[in-house]
């Protein structure tokens, strides 16, 4: 395993500090992203690779959405947001695998 998506704020120091207790480095031996806002990203030691929850931008559209349909106009059933990755200390490129027996 060389990475790791922590969707969870609340888990993200937990397990920053778990993987040096089983002597995996962050981001030398295992990249973490986390799914947070920005301000908890940047905030973290290391600083973390994130992919932030565009709470405003969510509450916009579907307020917008909502106006629409309560106007009988017609709605998306689904609404997607596109990501945005912000590369920060918690990621690496993987060292490559050491083959058994070698």
């Amino acid at each position: 395993m060389s990475g790791l998506i922590v969707q969870n704020e609340a888990a993200v120091g937990p397990v920053l500090a778990t993987l040096p207790a089983l002597g995996r480095r962050v981001p030398q031996d295992v990249s973490v992203v986390a799914v947070c806002p920005e301000q908890f990203a940047e905030q973290a030691s290391p600083m973390l690779t994130a992919v932030p929850v565009p709470a405003e931008e969510i509450g916009t559209r579907a307020v917008a959405l909502l106006m629409r349909k309560l106007g009988d106009e017609a709605v998306p059933e689904v609404t997607l947001l596109e990501p945005r990755l912000t590369v920060r200390d918690s990621t690496a490129v993987p060292a490559p695998a050491v083959e058994a027996g070698r």
